[in-house]
């Protein structure tokens, strides 16, 4: 991925020749993939709720849930790193 900014301390400024509409777009595309991320942890964990009262917590169903919750709290945490 081709950066659009540069970053000087804790300020960014756009790069020679990006377009400020292109960069806007992009960081609109990231905050979708951010709240689709948010989303579908919400979803994995009412799921995984729904399967444990149902006593199925040792079906594969879960155990794959489990994992992609994992996946989804690992990429939150490192993109949290980033914009807090």
């Amino acid at each position: 991925m081709d950066r659009y900014t540069n970053k000087s301390g804790n300020e960014y400024t756009l790069n020679a020749g990006v377009n400020q509409g292109d960069a806007i777009q992009r960081l609109g595309k990231f905050e979708d993939m951010y709240d689709a991320l948010m989303q579908e942890q919400h979803t994995i964990v009412s799921k995984m709720e729904a399967l444990k009262a149902e006593g199925k917590s040792d079906t594969a169903t879960y155990k794959q849930l489990f994992a992609n919750r994992l996946k989804n709290t690992e990429l939150l945490g490192k993109i949290s790193i980033f914009i807090d």
